[in-house]
């Protein structure tokens, strides 16, 4: 239960999926809260608050230099060497000091240039929410990663990458007589994720692989995106998902995001008999219905509020990718008052979002902590004389009773490596195989 993890008034909630596989960092409470970093850019995923990074620099420099220069002046006469030493040394600080403003000031032109992107990609999400523009999973997930990385790929380059792909499976389904409805697509995007192919110019065409490396991306966040899987070929349960959906629905093909504690895979159908399967991305191979369930993190009310083992529609995936966006923006940036009102977006398209309401109560527990740390409270008794406080804080519980009510229960790091690694267990391996065999033959009939 969320109650258990709170120590004094609160503790913050790591986020649950943070990109499918990403540690759950420890949790700081109201006493170690460490002091908010204003310099955009310093580490990665610290709680940093928007500020301007030249002003508190430049000023800090300025006292300690006139310090030390006043206690010399007052030691020797006017006319000495040392009064000629400091005024010389003045106008070198000085300098410094206009350089130092400088990057100060370039930092902080990134920092707000960083901003104006994640606002408009939140908006262009938006837009697609609403039926403004198409629904596009390739460009939201396009915009998203961008957001972070500052459109370090052209979308043109993204978009060849995708549709070479493409290219490639519709040569597979004619090569291997592959019928041409929902299933056999799917069955040929599953190559992708399961053996080597070859184009129709002879050229092999290496098969998705997981990133043992860095798999939860602790390294280099960006390692999380479907960019970097396209370009290196490994990726993980955020990154080859997501890939396999933008591939679906580039063929028009029906498959469906599902969740799971600290995982995410996908589902399809067979249009013919109508049965649904799921398919492990990070292995490559059909995956039985009893196998997510086997984690045992998994309760019944999460089953009944359908926030793990549901399909996704096109509101909670697009949900999902906004969660996406929030928690890049949250490592990039900080969190702040944005980030709350981006979470508040995604609860209201997706009233059952896990990940809203944990981003939520991640960034309100951060600034409730900040104003009690404004004022030198030392400790949550002494809410009950701010009213402001108490406010903030009931809310913050209120959320933390939601996130209970549907059903969360955080899975430990340890125990989710198990359960993936049990996949490759002989029994999982056996189901593994007749499922492929079934699906093979009804792709192809």
């Amino acid at each position: 239960m969320c109650r258990y993890l709170l120590v004094l008034c609160f503790i913050m909630l790591a986020p649950f999926i943070m990109f499918g596989q990403i540690k759950t960092p420890a949790s700081p409470t109201f006493s170690t809260f460490s002091p908010v970093t204003t310099m955009p850019g310093s580490q990665p995923g610290g709680n940093r608050q928007p500020a301007n990074p030249a002003v508190e620099y430049t000023n800090k420099m300025y006292r300690k230099s006139a310090e030390q220069n006043e206690k010399i002046l007052k030691t020797n006469p006017p006319g000495s060497s040392y009064e000629g030493s400091v005024r010389g040394a003045e106008e070198v600080q000085s300098q410094t000091i206009t350089a130092e403003q400088q990057a100060a000031e370039r930092e902080k032109l990134r920092y707000e240039k960083s901003l104006a992107q994640f606002k408009f990609v939140f908006t262009e999400l938006l837009r697609m929410q609403r039926g403004k523009i198409p629904f596009s999973l390739k460009r939201a997930v396009f915009l998203v990663e961008g957001a972070y990385t500052g459109n370090a790929i052209p979308y043109s380059v993204f978009n060849k990458k995708i549709t070479d792909k493409v290219h490639l499976l519709e040569e597979v389904m004619k090569r291997e007589q592959v019928a041409r409805n929902s299933l056999g697509k799917n069955y040929a995007i599953q190559k992708l994720f399961a053996e080597d192919l070859t184009d129709e110019q002879g050229r092999l065409q290496r098969h998705y692989t997981y990133d043992f490396e860095d798999p939860f991306g602790e390294n280099d966040y960006s390692k999380m995106f479907v960019g970097r899987l396209l370009h290196e070929g490994t990726g993980q349960c955020h990154s080859m998902p997501l890939l396999y959906l933008i591939l679906a629905e580039e063929l028009k093909a029906k498959a469906w995001l599902s969740i799971s504690p600290n995982h995410s895979f996908i589902v399809f159908s067979d249009s013919i008999t109508g049965e649904l399967y799921n398919f492990e991305t990070t292995n490559g191979n059909p995956a039985s219905k009893t196998w997510a369930m086997a984690s045992g993190y998994i309760s019944t009310a999460a089953i009944r509020n359908k926030i793990y083992l549901d399909t996704l529609n096109r509101s909670a995936l697009l949900a999902y990718v906004m969660a996406d966006l929030v928690k890049g923006y949250s490592n990039k940036m900080g969190d702040d008052n944005f980030v709350i009102a981006m979470a508040d977006s995604i609860i209201k398209i997706c009233p059952n979002s896990i990940d809203g309401y944990i981003m939520k109560a991640n960034a309100m527990t951060i600034a409730c902590t900040r104003s009690a740390r404004a004022i030198g409270l030392k400790s949550d008794k002494q809410f009950y004389l701010y009213p402001e406080l108490s406010r903030q804080n009931k809310q913050i519980h209120e959320i933390y009773d939601i996130i209970d009510e549907l059903g969360y229960n955080p899975m430990p790091i340890d125990k989710y490596r198990d359960w993936l690694a049990s996949a490759d267990g002989a029994a999982r391996k056996a189901e593994s195989l007749k499922l492929k065999k079934q699906i093979s033959t009804n792709a192809k009939r």
